[in-house]
């Protein structure tokens, strides 16, 4: 007689070593799979709107947006995508040699690949809908590859997404959408962290997989700075948790292999900015960077459940808990290694958050302790924070298995096996309710939001007509107010000022700035509407007011509708000559600033007597300059993103000063001969001219280093590619 081929057995054994009912194996999968996709499905529905074009924001939207036309412009000009000057940005700033890319330039080239096709404006919200969608997807696979149990990836997953806090630029979802702060390179970065410490993690305890390590790590790197450096504190926190005396050695080769090739990768980005962003890059406390709270508050809102569920139900906040108390208690077991590095990995990263203020000394050991870098340490608390969650989501997953044992004993087998699981996954998501019901109200207001902006904007023809009348002119840029001013009140919608359109759409303003980064952004706070001078020396040509303000008189009509007034303002233009009365030799940001501050603060008295810097650099002799007897004259002025062309012509010698951010990417040829460049209050691009009339051509170039860095990092990639099988050997047996 024929023998029956055995029946896979419905029991399997729990951690503690009891046997306890469970479904086959596919379908425990299935059910567990449901935890993933509800989120997805969540999300897909409620974060609709963000698809939508029509509605412009206030948010850092516009910035990244702004870099990515950018991008594609240079690129179409033939110049190089990686560095170029953005004439936008706070009087102009070179974005890209301070900036990661990565995520704006993949949106350019799937605008290319699409042969233009769609629009670039489209591509971004398209990406920025698929990855909102993919982030709980992004967790399980990354739980998965670290090690965690199904149930644990499954449940970490489903809450990845609900994280509420309140404006601390962490991975709640607030970061990303219309309605919050729109941080487009943060989303990027939020998958490539999970990625980034799964595929390290990977590697350095099975010796392969050294391809993915290091793209993932250069990757986050190119498209978050502050979170690739938060990993790199984390890298020598997961080598330290897989550290084994046997294998020692061989773990330390492939955590230096991997992180010194991803370093190589992304060194056109890190290598300039490293050697120059100190100077270039503004990093005042002034001017701009949210600070980092008190220990007190912030213990106050983990305490309280505000870290992580701000305005209902703590329910991820004691979810967190739930998993420290299980990792702790199971720490000793060899199968629950992750959970001890999950557990550290938060301790220690509430630690720095919470008590960075506090420990003295020690925060000074970490590069770039100073500013808003420890507030964004809520991010990596964020990651374990959601891998807690999956081993708490693991122990009441066993905990229902154990349950549903003991209470089902007397039903029907197939019953135990169709319905328990699914009772499991619907007990789960119960207790995640709170969460997704405040998140849904959250959208709902989101939604609401851009609807009534949307509506708004069309129903303004004004400001469109106003606008597109600013865009026909050549040159000059725009003043619509300040936040501190009447600017704050000339809204489009609740949601959105007139200053805040026309950044959006790309105008070049003095005013309210993009992200503080140009070394002259703290001055635009400074702004004076009624001082002339200011006017010329920032070559603001048009002013947009109320319709019924009271103006200075020189404000020259231009434009006007019921609402609005748009002015003219005489300059002269992108360039003029100058004197220089003084010399002065600063080594420090603070320094520059304060100097410039003041001279800023009294520039009707000083518009004739500038201050050349020497700027962290060796000072030279002065010789006293007066600006042009009569003023001089500037024509054929044309500009472009990056370049000017003009020819000026005085009687004698004198500087001539540039009304653009000080760097020295700039060259400038004086009838075509090249002429040295130098920083002039307020931090602008200065250079000497002999009496005559002269061609004058200036433009950005881009970082020499950048091109032969990016190719060397690409053929450090296609090697472990292409070397994927025979590397892991090498690295192996190195110190055998």
């Amino acid at each position: 007689m024929r023998q029956s081929a055995p029946r896979r057995s419905s029991i399997l054994t729990t951690p503690h070593g009891k046997s306890s009912p469970a479904p086959t194996e596919p379908l425990h999968s299935a059910f567990l799979a449901i935890l993933v996709a509800v989120p997805v499905v969540f999300n897909a529905v409620w974060l609709w709107p963000e698809l939508l074009a029509g509605a412009p924001t206030r948010s850092d939207s516009a910035f990244h947006l702004l870099m990515i036309n950018g991008a594609s412009d240079a690129l179409a000009r033939g110049q190089n995508p990686l560095d170029f000057w953005i004439p936008q940005l706070e009087l102009g700033f070179p974005q890209f040699l301070y900036y990661q890319h990565f995520p704006h330039l993949v949106v350019v080239a799937v605008h290319r690949l699409l042969f233009g096709a769609v629009a670039l404006e489209t591509i971004y919200h398209v990406s920025r809908y698929l990855l909102l969608l993919a982030f709980p997807l992004t967790v399980y696979w990354s739980m998965r590859r670290l090690g965690f149990r199904q149930a644990a990836a499954a449940f970490g997953a489903a809450a990845s997404s609900l994280i509420s806090a309140d404006a601390r630029y962490g991975f709640e979802y607030n970061s990303y959408v219309w309605r919050g702060f729109g941080l487009y390179a943060q989303l990027w970065g939020m998958h490539l962290t999970f990625v980034a410490l799964a595929c390290l993690h990977f590697a350095l305890r099975n010796g392969r997989g050294y391809a993915a390590a290091v793209a993932s790590l250069a990757a986050l790197a190119l498209s978050h700075l502050v979170l690739a450096y938060m990993m790199s504190i984390t890298g020598v926190m997961v080598l330290v948790a897989l550290s084994d005396r046997r294998m020692l050695w061989s773990q330390l080769t492939r955590f230096v292999a991997v992180g010194l090739s991803a370093v190589v990768v992304a060194s056109y980005m890190i290598v300039p900015f490293v050697f120059s962003s100190r100077k270039f890059l503004s990093g005042q406390p002034e001017i701009g960077g949210p600070g980092t709270n008190s220990p007190a508050e912030l213990l106050v809102w983990l305490i309280s459940g505000n870290l992580f569920d701000r305005g209902r139900v703590p329910v991820l906040s004691v979810l967190v808990a739930v998993g420290v108390v299980v990792a702790a208690t199971r720490y000793q077991r060899q199968e629950n290694r992750v959970h001890r590095l999950a557990l550290v990995g938060l301790l220690v990263w509430l630690f720095l958050y919470v008590g960075h203020p506090t420990i003295g000394f020690l925060a000074r050991l970490f590069p770039a302790h100073d500013g808003y870098v420890t507030s964004r340490f809520i991010s990596t608390v964020d990651v374990f924070a959601i891998l807690m969650i999956g081993v708490a989501g693991e122990w009441l997953w066993e905990a229902l298995v154990r349950l549903r044992s003991r209470a089902g004993a007397q039903a029907r087998h197939h019953c135990r096996v169709r319905a328990g699981p699914l009772l499991q996954v619907l007990t789960l998501l119960g207790i995640l309710t709170p969460a997704f019901v405040e998140r849904a109200r959250y959208y709902a207001g989101n939604r609401a939001l851009m609807a009534q902006t949307r509506e708004a904007l069309a129903a303004n023809a004004e400001i469109r007509a106003l606008f597109e009348a600013v865009a026909q002119q050549s040159g000059g840029r725009v003043y619509a107010g300040l936040r501190s001013n009447w600017g704050a009140q000339m809204r489009i919608s609740p949601s959105l000022t007139v200053a805040d359109y026309g950044r959006f759409i790309g105008l070049a303003q003095v005013g309210g700035a993009h992200q503080s980064l140009s070394l002259n952004a703290g001055l635009l706070e400074d702004f004076r509407e009624g001082d002339q001078t200011l006017f010329d020396l920032l070559d603001v040509r048009w002013v947009v007011t109320p319709a019924s303000a009271t103006v200075p008189d020189f404000y020259l009509p231009f434009h006007r509708t019921r609402t609005y007034a748009l002015h003219r303002v005489r300059t002269s233009g992108i360039a003029q000559y100058v004197g220089i009365h003084e010399r002065r030799t600063v080594s420090t940001q603070r320094e520059l600033y304060e100097g410039n501050r003041a001279w800023f603060g009294n520039v009707a008295m000083n518009v004739r007597q500038f201050i050349r810097w020497d700027y962290m650099r060796t000072p030279g002799s002065f010789e006293h300059t007066e600006p042009c007897a009569d003023g001089g004259t500037m024509s054929g002025e044309v500009l472009s993103a990056g370049r000017v062309h003009l020819e000026a012509q005085c009687g004698s010698a004198s500087t001539m000063l540039l009304k653009m951010t000080y760097h020295p990417n700039w060259k400038v040829t004086v009838d075509g001969r090249p002429a040295e460049t130098f920083m002039v209050s307020p931090s602008f691009i200065g250079f000497d001219l002999p009496p005559g009339r002269h061609v004058v051509n200036a433009a950005y170039v881009s970082t020499p280093l950048k091109l032969p860095l990016a190719l060397a990092g690409v053929a450090v990639l296609v090697l472990w590619v292409l070397f994927r099988k025979r590397l892991p050997a090498v690295l192996s047996t190195a110190y055998g």
